[in-house]
């Protein structure tokens, strides 16, 4: 038997028009039933978790005694075994670093979490460089990235041996680190015996402001406060006698 006859037909049965017209309307029907039915390209994609908590940055003031933390910077840091980044540092005397870090973590019901835990006042946190290691703790959270600062200029007033008084002049600097936390002004002495001098003068102080009032070496700047101060070539103790803020 012939495939197509002298009519057409294939096999001699089917037109073979019809036959193209039927396997065509096939070919369209399967390619719709894999648009409708065929597997989401997307279906195996994880959607993400709505349920997870925000992310979240809190800002903490964290003070240390160490000296390592002079050598510290605004940089990347280690706290605990997390990456945080301190945005700002302020030094004073005793020596003490006052390190404003950015925590990153998550927002959920409880509150801010830090490595999975709360972030409380007096916590502590261990602070890592590749060159240092610090002991910190928490001092103030939820601050701005950077410190109020401000000059605070105080009157002091103390009796030192002369030699002392004598080396005492405009413009000595008080470091820590690497940064001035104190400037002497005018200097006035007088003798009070072969001795001894009375010494009284005036102190530029770099303070950080704690609810608007000036801080310097730990504690507020205020009358009566006995204020330490040491150069390279000297060191005494005075009385703030006066505060010009």
């Amino acid at each position: 038997m012939e495939l197509i006859d002298e009519k057409g037909r294939l096999f001699g049965r089917v037109n073979i028009v019809d036959a193209l017209v039927v396997l065509f309307a096939i070919a369209v029907l399967a390619a719709g039933a894999a648009l409708v039915f065929g597997d989401d390209p997307n279906a195996n994609e994880t959607e993400p978790n709505s349920d997870a908590p925000p992310a979240d940055t809190l800002h903490v003031t964290l003070v240390t005694t160490d000296d390592a933390a002079t050598t510290l910077e605004t940089e990347n840091v280690t706290v605990g075994d997390e990456r945080a980044t301190v945005t700002a540092i302020h030094r004073t005397p005793g020596p003490r670093s006052f390190l404003r870090v950015a925590l990153e973590g998550v927002r959920t019901e409880q509150g801010f979490q830090f490595a999975g835990n709360p972030v409380r006042v007096n916590q502590g946190y261990t602070v890592m460089t590749e060159t240092a290691r610090v002991g910190t703790r928490v001092v103030e959270r939820d601050v701005s990235p950077a410190f109020d600062t401000e000059s605070t200029t105080v009157n002091v007033t103390t009796t030192v041996r002369r030699p002392v008084a004598e080396a005492v002049g405009t413009g000595d600097e008080q470091t820590v680190g690497d940064d001035t936390v104190a400037t002497v002004g005018s200097v006035e002495t007088t003798a009070v015996n072969e001795t001894h001098s009375e010494l009284r003068a005036s102190v530029e102080l770099e303070t950080r402001l704690v609810d608007d009032s000036p801080q310097y070496g730990g504690g507020p700047v205020r009358l009566g406060r006995t204020l330490f101060l040491e150069t390279n070539t000297y060191q005494f103790e005075a009385e703030i006698v006066g505060v010009n803020e």
